[in-house]
């Protein structure tokens, strides 16, 4: 406790052993919520600081669920992928519009006045 107020220790580990130490102070809990207590893959930003010759300490600010990070993500590069695509289908079809434009109405054959007759 500092100050009266919790802090919460997360020690981060990349498989290999303890990579770095994260502590969030009580503002930052506002902000994190739950998720710190029920996800084991985290995706963390803070502000970093050497802590001896290998450690390295971060001061928490925001934290999510990398597996909510990634689908969020995947989310938005489908919406960018099919914004794309339809900004392509826009311009092809300028184009042809700007194509058929340039045929002569001489050159048109009329479907209608030929069923009709």
């Amino acid at each position: 406790m500092r100050g009266g107020r919790r802090v919460v220790f997360v020690s981060l580990d990349d498989g290999t052993g303890p990579v770095a130490n994260v502590v969030f102070f009580h503002d930052a809990q506002e902000r994190i919520g739950g998720p710190v207590f029920q996800t084991r893959h985290l995706l963390v930003r803070g502000r970093t600081r050497r802590s001896g010759a290998k450690g390295v300490s971060v001061t928490g600010e925001m934290l999510w669920d990398l597996a909510d990070a990634a689908r969020l993500v995947k989310q938005r590069h489908s919406a960018e992928r099919a914004a794309e695509n339809a900004a392509g289908d826009e311009a092809r079809a300028e184009a042809l519009a700007a194509e058929l434009a340039a045929v002569s109405p001489a050159n048109v054959r009329h479907l209608w006045s030929a069923r009709s007759a």
